[in-house]
């Protein structure tokens, strides 16, 4: 019997070491990485303005310009005139402060910009309960004058995270930020929000990567489940391997 005994505890150990239980895994969100021009909103990000989701896609929201010798798509409502901007884009060139690969917006003015559709905004919407470690950077990418404000915010309330001028920013020194421990819901929101602060707006680079742990347990994974039946059928396998006699009218096992 207690031969039996051990090697069921043995057996049950090597169902532990060969299924073990899954890790809780954190999800890194990027801007630049993580960048769509097909859909908007995309994945948790949307790129937006004062009146939601830029959904109108520009294969070339820069016409012929000369500072921009690729065509740069874009989402924006119109590829000129009113309506121009605010524009969200993953750059595909060099020009003014930025390099491809960067993460562009182009704040509100009353000079191609719609009445309603100020500011230039991007959220990231939670799809999970969580807790977020939030880290970006944000810069004026063009140096004429004009000027931008930034803010951060956290479910669409203000953090005091913010600069009301990114005139002495720069691609090379940067505004930075970091905010940890931030509990949010699924649904919650993590935005960044840009104002023109001058008669006209102008381009600005932003980075944002949010490092997401889930607050709540995920669901079991397969090899999970397999430990489990695995346990319990083991344990009812020995408890079955040795009956109770009734020789003697004794309840005595065998």
């Amino acid at each position: 019997m207690r031969t039996s005994i051990a090697r069921c505890l043995i057996a049950v150990a090597f169902v532990i070491l060969v299924c073990p239980s899954p890790a809780r895994a954190d999800f890194v969100y990027d801007v630049g990485a993580d960048w769509s021009d097909t859909t908007n909103p995309s994945g948790p990000w949307t790129y937006a303005d004062g009146l939601g989701p830029i959904t109108t896609h520009q294969s070339n929201w820069t016409g012929n310009s000369p500072g921009f010798p690729t065509p740069q798509p874009a989402w924006a409502v119109a590829p000129s005139g009113a309506g121009h901007i605010p524009v969200w884009f993953r750059s595909v060139n060099t020009a003014f402060d930025f390099l491809p690969g960067d993460v562009i917006t182009h704040t509100w003015d009353g000079f191609s910009g719609l009445p309603g559709h100020a500011p230039s905004l991007l959220i990231w919407t939670s799809p999970f309960d969580a807790t977020l470690d939030i880290v970006g950077t944000v810069w004026l990418a063009r140096h004429i004058g004009r000027d931008v404000s930034f803010s951060l915010l956290i479910d669409g309330v203000a953090t005091g995270i913010g600069d009301s001028s990114l005139a002495d920013t720069a691609r090379s020194t940067p505004d930075t930020f970091a905010l940890n421990n931030v509990l949010v819901h699924a649904g919650g929101t993590v935005s960044l929000r840009f104002d023109t602060v001058s008669a006209a707006g102008d381009f600005v680079g932003v980075g944002l990567t949010i490092d997401a742990t889930p607050t709540v347990a995920p669901v079991p994974e397969a090899n999970t489940f397999l430990f489990v039946v695995s346990a319990v059928l083991i344990v009812l396998f020995c408890g079955t391997r040795h009956p109770i006699s009734t020789r003697g009218g004794a309840g005595i096992r065998t």
